[in-house]
């Protein structure tokens, strides 16, 4: 397993391996003290559902999801190379929020200012989110957070889908 050689590596001190280790999990303690970002949180343009990515010229949606897939992947590191359920924790209450949570989630659907599409910005932004989300994926966290894995996977088919073409909907 890679991880285990790794770990290996960081425990014997040796370097390059130890000082990224040691960043990664600096990294990782940092985004504990997150607060969770959502496409809500800064208004949205006339006539635009609030809970619908926007994109525009000061993009602050774009902005939110950079930050909270930066935090959601160090937390999914660090719990992956120390096994600690509070970096799991954290991330699987950020993903609610940002998924989930019926009061601050996306919407999955790439209907955006009355048009179907999916911006680049989604493209950027959603797999460094997804990606973290695989990495706690095995976190029992999920049920003491209140999160719903099974959602977050309805939930990403549900935008991929749409993102094909399958199904375009509201």
């Amino acid at each position: 397993n890679e991880v285990v050689a790794i770990r290996e590596r960081v425990e014997d001190g040796q370097d390059p391996w130890k000082t990224a280790y040691d960043a990664q999990i600096r990294d990782a303690n940092r985004a504990l003290a997150a607060t969770p970002r959502s496409v809500v949180d800064d208004g949205s343009p006339a006539g635009v559902d609030e809970h619908r990515f926007a994109t525009g010229e000061d993009r602050p949606d774009y902005r939110a999801a950079i930050e909270m897939g930066t935090w959601v992947r160090d937390l999914g590191i660090g719990y992956v190379f120390t096994g600690r359920e509070r970096f799991a924790s954290k991330a699987i209450r950020l993903l609610d929020h940002w998924f989930l949570d019926p009061e601050t989630r996306m919407y999955p659907s790439g209907r955006n200012f009355g048009e179907t599409y999916f911006s680049i910005e989604l493209h950027i932004t959603l797999p460094t989110l997804i990606y973290g989300a695989a990495l706690v994926r095995d976190s029992p966290r999920w049920s003491t957070v209140g999160a719903d894995r099974e959602a977050l996977r309805s939930w990403v088919e549900t935008y991929l889908d749409r993102k094909s073409g399958v199904y375009v909907g509201p």
